[in-house]
């Protein structure tokens, strides 16, 4: 079992190397007037894509609430019990409290 567990960590570390190579080389291959581009860039898309999500859950909110109907609540009148596991006065009791 142990070696199974081994494999797999050994796998994650070999695939994070080699995400870690990559953006290595794009990061130092770019000038750096380029990168604060990419950067603003990646701040405003994330900031607009947040606000679109914030909107939209918004109006589904209150798309919601326009369609909920009001329910009312009943009063359960009386309980289905059995006489052998409740005496008699205690489910006298009960009735009395429901009513």
């Amino acid at each position: 079992m142990m070696k199974f567990f081994k494999k797999i960590k050994n796998s994650i570390e070999f695939l994070q190397n080699k995400v870690e190579r990559g953006v290595d080389w794009l990061y130092y291959s770019m000038p750096a007037a380029m990168r604060v581009i990419v950067v603003l860039l990646m701040c405003v898309s994330m900031g607009i894509a947040s606000m679109i999500i914030t909107i939209n859950a918004i109006y589904r909110m209150g798309k919601n609430d326009a369609k909920k109907e009001l329910f009312e609540m009943e009063h359960i009148k009386n309980l289905p019990l059995k006489n052998d596991t409740v005496s008699n006065r205690t489910y006298q009791k009960l009735e009395e409290l429901w009513k």
